[in-house]
């Protein structure tokens, strides 16, 4: 299986469902035989450092893999 590591524009979103938009997370792409895009991974400490901006939240960004 073929990987690559690519930093990617994803919509974030705060441990606690507040929206962070659109960010550069650091990923691990994973390829079929053919080609096409399995699934990806977030690598360790691929996400961004932030905090949500929301009174009362602070929260940090979760993985937006599913």
């Amino acid at each position: 299986m073929k990987t690559e590591d690519k930093h990617i524009h994803r919509n974030l979103e705060c441990e606690n469902g507040h929206p962070l938009g659109s960010r550069e997370v650091l990923q691990r792409v994973f390829y079929g035989p053919d080609g096409e895009i399995l699934f990806y991974r977030t690598l360790p400490g691929g996400l961004p450092d932030i905090r949500c901006p929301v009174p009362g939240c602070g929260a940090q960004p979760k993985d937006p893999n599913p």
